[in-house]
């Protein structure tokens, strides 16, 4: 109440866990000086909001300090499907790929998860992934594996099965295909 320093009063407020007043501060503040700063203060404001379960606040605060790893823990604790998949293309769209892989993964976008291993040149998790979750998937992602790993060594290239080529090396592959077309 006494000081009329918008910092000071925010650092009073988070200390003395008044989110009313911090929120207040943080609102009336113009986007004016470092604007990691001010986001550096909403994800604070967001913290002590989860602290104290206050889960609407926490996810307003982390959606205004961008913090997408804290909106993916709040999206998936509450089973906000939609802001999953609007994290995954922000996420996206913000080089953040860990974050985008996670959200998609979550949502069941199998496809699009294996997309994003193949954008980020992760290819030998992107051929392990498809082997996993879409077999369907899988020849694309060895043969971009392959191609890049003859630049490094060509043996090792060679050395990779194809199950296309050797469906003796993967006994359950057409098991593993009929179930992707069950869950499709």
């Amino acid at each position: 109440e006494v000081t009329t320093d918008p910092d000071h009063k925010f650092e009073l407020a988070v200390d003395l866990r008044n989110i009313g007043v911090a929120k207040e501060v943080l609102l009336e503040t113009k986007d004016e000086g470092d604007s990691t700063d001010i986001q550096a203060k909403w994800k604070r404001l967001g913290d002590l909001a989860l602290h104290y379960g206050d889960i609407v606040l926490a996810q307003s605060c982390a959606e205004k300090a961008e913090d997408l790893s804290g909106l993916l823990l709040l999206y998936s604790s509450t089973g906000n499907r939609e802001g999953i998949m609007r994290l995954a293309r922000k996420s996206k769209e913000a080089g953040r790929a860990n974050v985008a892989f996670l959200a998609s993964f979550i949502c069941g976008q199998i496809e699009q998860c294996i997309q994003l291993l193949i954008e980020t040149n992760r290819l030998p998790e992107a051929a392990f992934f498809a082997r996993t979750y879409m077999p369907s998937k899988v020849h694309e992602a060895l043969e971009l594996w392959k191609d890049d790993l003859k630049h490094v060594n060509e043996k090792a290239a060679d050395a990779l099965a194809d199950p296309t080529k050797y469906p003796n090396l993967f006994p359950d592959l057409e098991v593993a295909l009929q179930v992707e077309e069950m869950f499709k």
